[in-house]
């Protein structure tokens, strides 16, 4: 295990039970997503049965636009990927979506509605998959 944290960077640190004030950085990165999510689900008046999708979407968000501590002038999807992230075709969470179907999968070429109407409920890897 030490030797995929030293791959990743990471810092393992080890505290007793009930003594989480000792690693107050992993508290304050939880809480600042938990905020996040609520507060999307909030405004896009989402169901709390895709609280998952809301977590994974803010950390995405986080990630996408917090500086590294490394270089505070770069985010750390411009350390991993080389480049700025793009973040204005993100929807809103909670907005309305709709995905396209294949027009050659209708049965009626005519009457079928050309697509499925719904909510957008995040950028999250759901299913091996990544995506909206």
């Amino acid at each position: 295990m030490q030797a995929l944290f030293n791959e990743h960077l990471t810092n393992h640190v080890v505290c007793a039970k009930d003594e989480h004030y000792s690693v107050g950085a992993a508290e304050t990165a939880v809480n600042n997503l938990r905020h996040s999510a609520r507060a999307m689900m909030l405004h896009g008046d989402v169901p709390e049965r895709f609280w998952h999708f809301a977590i994974a979407h803010a950390a995405y968000i986080h990630n996408v636009t917090s500086p590294t501590r490394l270089d505070k002038s770069k985010t750390i999807f411009e350390l991993l990927f080389s480049k700025r992230a793009y973040l204005t075709q993100v929807p809103t969470y909670g907005c309305f979506a709709t995905v396209y179907k294949n027009r050659r999968a209708f049965q009626d070429q005519v009457l079928d509605l050309p697509s499925d109407q719904g909510v957008f409920i995040g950028i999250a890897k759901h299913n091996g998959l990544f995506g909206y």
